[in-house]
Formats: structure tokens, sequence, C-alpha cells
């Protein structure tokens, strides 16, 4: 299973329908994190129904000031809520480009426990 998992801080809520419909050809799961308290569920929820997520699952998580912190909750959630096999942390601002099946293609033949995705300039790698 393949699980994305966007971080929707404040401001980036009108960004999640891109970020989303980048992901959602080929994500089993789209676990939702808004880190901002003024984030609606509702409007998180229609997000994911508007990207035509197969599942998604909404989970708030008080900020704590930290983006690591974030993302370890992100990847906490993914494998042991979601069982996910793999997740793919993405930013709101964030848009992945890859086909669905090279995805899966590449995850399936690697033995590395990460992979970075690098920007399409090459000047930024994210993990």
């Amino acid at each position: 299973m393949l699980a994305t998992t966007p971080l929707i801080g404040p401001g980036t809520l009108d960004l999640l329908d891109d970020a989303l419909a980048s992901v959602a050809p080929f994500a089993d799961l789209c676990i939702l994190i808004p880190t901002d308290p003024s984030i609606g569920v509702r409007d998180v929820e229609h997000a994911a129904r508007r990207a035509r997520c197969r599942e998604h699952l909404i989970v708030r998580w008080v900020w704590e000031d930290s983006f690591a912190a974030a993302r370890n909750f992100a990847l906490d959630i993914a494998a042991t809520t979601a069982g996910a096999t793999w997740a793919l942390i993405l930013d709101t601002d964030e848009r992945y480009s890859c086909s669905p099946d090279e995805l899966r293609f590449r995850l399936a033949k690697t033995s590395a426990d990460a992979l970075f995705v690098s920007h399409a300039s090459g000047t930024y790698t994210q993990a």
C-alpha cells in the first residue's frame, strides 16, 4: 500500500486541491493532516473528494513548531494506522509529476528504506 501524507498548514488550504490531484492517481490512501486548528475538517474532506482520492483519512495534529515532528507523525500514522508499505510526504506547495506506473515500478525494485525525490530543477531534494 502506498499512502500520501500532505501536511496542511496555515494559508495552504487553497493549495491542497492541486497537491492531492498530483498524487491521487497512484495513492491507495491519502492521509490528510491539518496542522492549523483554524482549518476545518469539512474543507479538507471536500478537497479529498474533489481530487478523487481512492480513500482518505483526516488526522488532526497540534503544531509543535517543528516540521520534522509533523513529518514523523505523518510517517507513524502511515505505518501504524494505515499499514502502508510506502509513504510519500508531500507539502501542499509540492506536486508529484512521475507517472503512477513509474513510481510503483521504482518502489517495487528498490531495497532502500527511503527514497529522495528531487525538484524538477534538481536543486531541491526531499525524503
